[in-house]
């Protein structure tokens, strides 16, 4: 995957996990809550073999069927979800939102397990968010998980280090999270300028980084004026803080001044 120049970092016993193939295990349990964990596991064993001896729980393939059946029951109980997430392994998280996604698409359900699957994402985001970005880019149904970016991204009382730790886990870059990402990387830049216009000492060489993620981002969805204004503004602020400690800020300086030219060159 190529990469745009110049992005940064923004600033008991244990419990045993149970069955999480959701396109055969949600409808079960809903039903049996109280079978043996055993059981459940030799009943799908049987019904999807895998190469894993042992384990009911092979690769997640599509399966329409058991799709729009595990969305008629969290159509019925939404708040199944909830408590299928707890204890589960990134693995699990990742194939619940991934089944969660493809039954949430079928048009029977009119877009009711759309907003439900942006609700659990923002319910259990801390967790679950690093699999709602990896989820969204494979999905054929990003929808509720970028709309639960978005609206992280747009809520004021979304802590700047959640979004800076949002920012760092997307991909350098994505199609489809392009739009998602320009929104992040905004939010994040005037949030910076609001601490720098407080106290620019501290806070003038983050709002720098920002600037020049956001030039990125906004290449990214082809507003390149925009982006060629932020990398300005970036080298403007880096030539200054260079001026006091080239050996901190000179490199980065340097990193601007590439991104401008990589701007510039895109710009018809």
């Amino acid at each position: 995957m190529s990469r745009s120049p110049g992005q940064q970092k923004s600033g008991g016993e244990p419990r045993r996990p149970g069955p999480t193939n959701t396109s055969t295990g949600w409808p079960l349990r809903l039903r049996q809550r109280h079978q043996p964990e055993d059981r459940i596991t030799a009943w799908l064993t049987s019904l999807y073999p895998t190469a894993v001896p042992g384990s009911p729980w092979g690769a997640l393939q599509p399966d329409r069927l058991a799709e729009r059946h595990v969305g008629r029951v969290l159509d019925t109980d939404p708040g199944l979800a909830d408590p299928l997430l707890d204890g589960a392994d990134d693995t699990q998280a990742e194939q619940l939102l991934t089944v969660y996604s493809r039954a949430a698409a079928h048009h029977v359900f009119q877009g009711r397990l759309d907003s439900r699957l942006t609700d659990l994402c923002l319910r259990h985001h801390t967790a679950l968010a690093p699999h709602i970005i990896t989820t969204a880019t494979r999905t054929d149904h990003p929808t509720p998980l970028t709309a639960a970016l978005d609206t992280l991204t747009a809520h004021p009382d979304t802590p700047l280090d959640v979004l800076n730790a949002l920012h760092d886990r997307l991909p350098r870059t994505s199609h489809r999270l392009a739009t998602t990402a320009a929104r992040l990387t905004h939010t994040i830049t005037d949030r910076y300028r609001t601490l720098a216009a407080r106290d620019p000492d501290a806070h003038l060489p983050a709002l720098a980084s920002a600037l020049n993620n956001l030039s990125v981002r906004l290449g990214g969805v082809g507003r390149w004026a925009e982006g060629l204004a932020a990398v300005e503004e970036t080298v403007t602020i880096r030539r200054t803080l260079t001026e006091t400690n080239s050996d901190l800020f000179g490199s980065a300086l340097q990193q601007s001044l590439d991104v401008a030219a990589w701007l510039d060159g895109l710009d018809p």
